[in-house]
């Protein structure tokens, strides 16, 4: 009889996890245990390549535990004890970046860490204790204004923005560069800089640096508020002969192929709240989302499909019902299939994606879904497979060997299935089908379906043939 209880606890989250397989793209992950949740704003969040999540913001505890302005979850959203940062914070975190050795960058609004002098910017190790190497020790790193954002570059260099006009005593207006050991790069100055304030970062790959606010000057002339910077802090004025841009940008996402997602509260032309921009900085045609967001645009995630989850003060987007979060289609339109239902009941100021894909988002709500959710939520995301690049037809030799390859994304699990003429291939169940020393009876169609727990997908018919390439003189 004493197993009893157990064994209710095991069908009930069988039951959940049912449930959450299930469950619709947007529905609110009910697995995802925050339980009190965290009692002031969640304003940023990282993803540790371990699935564990970094929070951080202007709360005090988390889950009835202290934890002042930063603590690390399990994947299940519950707290892990074995990170803890003792005093903590005593003011608000807004920007977070994880290093690639596993210590936490933190920028905010704050005069100490664990009663060190950090003003306004601190580091700490892996475990959550303050790192006191180099000048982040007794010392401190410490700028004269808020830090809003930070990036960490390829380099190990950290990249930091705000209202701030010095650090370390050094003139860097709004936007600055750190070394490792925190002390100012001064390889990287950014002259007069922007005229107001700076709210987003990114680096793009060859380590030119964007940075978007709330500014119309740079180095005191008319500027977009969005700028690109070389990786020297000088100005970038080839990025400058795109649209004109109004408003302020809250929101910079580098995508795969180059081109600049800018979110905020911005306008270029007919277009509102989200404008792209090519590598180049021109306008990208191929993402118009022109007036369909009735409100601005704060935070975005870009999924391995193209798709977006935006988050911010909209309620809706081409007329449908989106309180707060949605998902766009890779060209700006709504992706009607995520449903979030009665969405957020205040702002969410940071969405990111777990190693599952799903979508976890922190803020200022204190509901989600139409359920209590205090300042932190995640939101089902699983998605069928869609492939993007399909395999393509082969004419080989008899002897030659022949490859077939398929790229897809989804949620994961992904499996493959490889087909001749219609009929499953035994033990064909990777990416990519390799027939070796390829005879002719081999000739024919071949398929392949990608399947994840949604659905499934069937590639475009790839056709072996056998012969011999034509010869072209000229």
């Amino acid at each position: 009889m004493a197993l009893r209880p157990q064994i209710f606890r095991l069908i009930a989250l069988l039951v959940c996890l049912v449930f959450n397989t299930m469950a619709n793209p947007g529905g609110l992950d009910v697995v995802f245990n925050s339980g009190s949740g965290a009692d002031g704003n969640v304003q940023a969040i990282v993803v540790q390549p371990d699935g564990k999540l970094l929070i951080a913001g202007a709360f005090g505890s988390y889950n009835g535990a202290v934890r002042n302005r930063i603590a690390r979850l399990l994947p299940d959203g519950t707290l892990d004890p074995g990170f803890n940062h003792l005093t903590g914070v005593d003011g608000t975190v807004y920007g977070m970046a994880r290093q690639a050795d596993g210590k936490v960058v933190i920028g905010g609004n704050f005069y100490g860490l664990n009663g060190s002098n950090n003003r306004s910017i601190g580091r700490l190790d892996a475990d959550g204790s303050p790192d006191i190497s180099g000048n982040w020790g007794s010392n401190g790193v410490k700028t004269d204004g808020t830090v809003n954002a930070i990036t960490v570059q390829a380099d190990g260099k950290i990249v930091i923005a705000g209202t701030f006009g010095m650090v370390n005593g050094i003139v860097r207006n709004r936007v600055a560069r750190l070394n490792v050991d925190g002390t100012v790069d001064l390889g990287f100055d950014p002259g007069g800089g922007p005229g107001g304030t700076v709210l987003a970062l990114a680096v793009q790959p060859d380590g030119r640096i964007l940075v978007g606010g709330q500014f119309s000057l740079f180095n005191g002339v008319t500027h977009n508020p969005v700028a690109r910077l070389n990786s020297n802090g000088a100005l970038d004025t080839s990025f400058d002969s795109g649209p004109l841009i109004s408003g302020y940008v809250a929101s910079i996402n580098v995508l795969p192929g180059g081109s600049v997602l800018l979110g905020g509260g911005i306008s270029a032309g007919s277009r509102s709240r989200m404008v792209q921009l090519t590598s180049g900085g021109a306008l990208d045609a191929t993402f118009n989302a022109g007036s369909t967001i009735n409100s601005d645009v704060i935070a975005v995630a870009v999924q391995g499909d193209g798709k977006l989850i935006i988050g911010g003060y909209f309620s809706t987007i081409a007329g449908v019902s989106r309180p707060g979060i949605a998902r766009l289609n890779a060209d700006g339109s709504l992706d009607a299939s995520f449903d979030p239902g009665t969405g957020l009941n205040d702002l969410p100021y940071s969405i990111v994606l777990d190693d599952s894909g799903n979508v976890v988002v922190g803020g200022k709500f204190t509901r989600a879904g139409g359920q209590v959710r205090n300042h932190i939520a995640r939101f089902d995301n699983l998605s069928g497979p869609s492939i993007t690049a399909q395999p393509q037809s082969l004419l080989v030799t008899a002897g030659a060997n022949a490859a077939f390859s398929v790229t897809a994304v989804g949620a994961p699990t992904l499996a493959y299935q490889w087909r001749f003429n219609g009929a499953d291939l035994l033990g064909e169940n990777g990416a990519t089908l390799t027939l070796t020393n390829a005879q002719p009876p081999q000739a024919g169609d071949y398929t392949v379906v990608v399947t994840n727990a949604v659905g499934s997908v069937t590639s475009s018919v790839a056709v072996l043939t056998f012969g011999t390439a034509p010869v072209i003189t000229l």
